[in-house]
């Protein structure tokens, strides 16, 4: 009997060891869990051209992470840097991140580096998974002040049927000059534009042949430097002189100047091919997608409208679920995939390129993959390093442009006369 009790005993007390051990496995399982969830509040500035696309990946990023809640803020480049400055001062609330293009990081890196983070400096970034253009453009005395997210790539699109019957083929145009010349050879003589008018009215020709050139108006010892500045200058001179636009303001804009065959070339994004596509279903196969025309010979025809960055602050890195948000936009290949497929961007993040949904080709365009041309387009980009005076210098030659091709003047000289009044003024010291 005492033996039978004594058996009894001790399978009870093996039994009550077994539950409390599995107690506390439970216990620290649940701990364990808990930690491995992630939590917290983001809150970012951003451009609006950013906020949909923002809240689309964030949608996404909350399906994997709902205790995330992730507030975006519309903020231009110019209220950013106000509030920073006052909520810097006022030690008030301030964002995890904003975002920015690639010109306005200068101005942002000048006043507020200090509280700016190092993406260098944090887990998993590596400066060679991303376009050289944005990470060149992003280095500052060794720290790299942006995260690179997306760029904007440009193309030239042509008529290729209604070019076709002028005997002018669109892959031949290799150069500016070749562009202008058609413009203003047979295609006017055939009482058609060779772009609409509203562009130039944007500048994006003379923007665009500054990324193709790489120019940011400043030599390599810092100095004010124009001369290069010209040829983008004298592309956008000629294009007024020669009288190859055409002015769609009446009938509705670029797009049906072009649908229409009043105009024989665009200058667009992957967003504008796309809106092409699905707006006229009737120009399937009579239209061509070719990189940009160079400067010269050899010269390089690959731009983009803008790259586009996330900048952190200091204070995100005391915050795992905005780090863990940078990460996933700038290198998640379901990011990637919706900013190409649904917004017409390239991810900045290379190592994504070779996501096979950047590849499909498009009936619409002659079965041309847009994006391996954007792709191609991003890989060949010249490396620029914008500084604070870009915008106002920019804006100053654009309107000489534009008064000297009124007033039949002498651009080189104009633009020589921005150099001596910036150079004598007290606007860059």
């Amino acid at each position: 009997m005492n033996r039978i009790r004594k058996t009894i005993t001790i399978l009870i007390l093996i039994i009550m060891s077994i539950s409390l051990y599995s107690c506390k496995q439970s216990t620290k399982e649940v701990t364990t869990n808990d930690k491995s969830i992630l939590k917290g509040k983001v809150t970012i500035w951003a451009a609006n051209r950013d906020v949909a696309l923002l809240n689309e990946e964030a949608q996404l990023f909350k399906k994997k992470n709902p205790q995330v809640d992730i507030n975006i803020v519309t903020s231009d480049i110019n209220a950013a840097e106000d509030n920073l400055s006052k909520n810097l001062k006022d030690k008030s609330k301030l964002p995890d991140m904003i975002t920015l293009e690639d010109n306005d990081i200068p101005s942002i890196v000048d006043k507020f580096k200090d509280n700016l983070l190092d993406a260098d400096s944090t887990s998993g970034f590596k400066s060679s998974g991303y376009d050289k253009y944005q990470i060149h453009n992003s280095t500052y005395s060794g720290k790299i002040y942006a995260f690179p997210w997306y760029v904007d790539p440009v193309f030239m699109l042509y008529r290729e049927d209604l070019l076709e019957g002028i005997n002018v083929k669109s892959e031949d145009i290799k150069y500016w000059n070749q562009y202008i010349n058609i413009g203003a050879g047979p295609v006017k003589a055939a009482g058609k534009g060779m772009l609409s008018l509203d562009y130039f009215n944007n500048s994006v020709l003379y923007d665009i042949g500054l990324n193709q050139l790489g120019i940011n108006y400043f030599d390599s010892s810092n100095n004010l430097d124009l001369e290069n500045s010209i040829k983008p200058a004298q592309l956008l001179f000629d294009s007024y002189s020669n009288k190859i636009l055409y002015d769609d303001s009446k009938i509705g804009g670029k797009l049906d100047a072009f649908a229409n065959g009043d105009t024989l070339s665009l200058v667009c994004d992957l967003a504008t091919l796309y809106n092409i596509q699905n707006k006229y279903p009737g120009l399937t196969g009579k239209l061509n997608v070719e990189k940009l025309p160079a400067f010269e010979p050899g010269g390089n025809r690959d731009a983009v409208e803008f790259g586009e960055n996330i900048m952190a602050l200091k204070n995100a890195s005391q915050n795992k679920a905005a780090m863990e948000f940078i990460k996933y936009v700038t290198t998640d290949d379901e990011s990637s995939s919706l900013e190409f497929e649904k917004y017409g961007y390239i991810t900045a993040n290379i190592s994504a390129y070779s996501n096979i949904k950047l590849y499909k080709t498009s009936s619409f365009y002659k079965n041309k993959s847009l994006g391996r041309i954007a792709i191609d387009q991003v890989n060949g980009l010249q490396n620029i390093k914008y500084n604070k005076y870009f915008t106002q210098i920019r804006d100053t030659i654009q309107s000489t442009i534009i008064d000297t091709s009124a007033a039949n003047g002498d651009l080189k000289q104009n633009i020589y006369n921005v150099q001596n009044g910036f150079e004598t003024s007290n606007t860059m010291k």
